[in-house]
């Protein structure tokens, strides 16, 4: 499984195999995240809920089986020696920011299906999740731009 992730791209860049599957995948997730948003606005809920979860679940799976390794074996090692340069430091704020996003994401669904003690839940949602989703489109343009400069 791993070597066919560490294959050639498919989409005609410079990009492996991982990093054209994680781009699309993000962009599935990006448009499966403004359809949730869409079913908030008309307060179809359960719809909204089934398909913020699954678009969560399916970045949280992005993240750690392909992001996580690219920047660990490509980028991780680079860093002490090379925070100046402006793709490493690009790379680097696009990591930390998306962990933190994740994290979030993942800690609004805890509490939207009340898993969480009651104490660590918040209740006003729409805040929390517009910030959520702005933060999640941001980080996904960010991604799509590092791809760019990486691989096009």
């Amino acid at each position: 499984m791993i070597t066919f992730l560490d294959g050639p791209g498919f989409l005609g860049t410079f990009a492996g195999f991982r990093a054209d599957l994680s781009l699309l995948l993000i962009v599935v997730t990006a448009i499966l995240f403004t359809i949730g948003w869409r079913l908030a606005v008309r307060e179809r809920f359960d719809s909204h809920r089934v398909t913020q979860n699954l678009a969560v679940c399916l970045n949280a799976l992005i993240v750690l089986l392909a992001m996580l390794g690219i920047f660990i074996r490509s980028y991780l090692p680079a860093i002490p020696g090379n925070i100046d340069n402006r793709v490493i430091a690009l790379i680097t704020l696009h990591a930390v920011g998306g962990t933190l996003g994740l994290l979030y994401g993942i800690y609004v669904v805890l509490v939207a299906d009340k898993i969480l003690p009651t104490k660590l839940r918040f209740t006003n949602f729409k805040p929390i999740m517009r910030i959520s989703y702005i933060l999640y489109l941001l980080l996904t343009l960010g991604g799509i731009g590092l791809y760019l400069t990486l691989y096009v």
